[in-house]
């Protein structure tokens, strides 16, 4: 290997040894009881839980707006709330006010 293509090869592992190392979690050098601490390497996915609520919403909003806020409270009171993963679903499907509001504001869109 020549001269030149060491020293190319040397500037190429540096880079990439460079790359890695900001991959591993940062040491804060702050004084007082933080100092040293690692910031986690896990975070919380907080756009996944508001996409993924917004969605129950829409989800609820279109069944109330296709069967009727009349007839869709009625069956979830006809269910029989024995279980926990019963009580809880039918918590989470009961009509709230937000699922109204998208509901009043989706029935214009929607041709029945």
């Amino acid at each position: 290997m020549s001269d030149q293509n060491f020293e190319e090869f040397r500037k190429r592992v540096a880079r990439v040894q460079k790359r890695g190392k900001r991959r591993l979690p940062r040491i804060f050098s702050v004084s007082g009881p933080n100092q040293g601490v690692r910031t986690p390497w896990f975070r919380f996915p907080w756009a996944a839980v508001n996409v993924t609520l917004a969605l129950v919403f829409a989800l609820k909003a279109m069944i109330v707006l296709e069967v009727g806020e009349d007839r869709y409270r009625g069956r979830l009171a006809a269910f029989d709330a024995t279980g926990l993963g019963v009580k809880i679903g039918k918590f989470v499907m009961y009509p709230d006010p937000v699922t109204l509001r998208i509901t009043d504001f989706a029935r214009p869109l929607v041709k029945r």
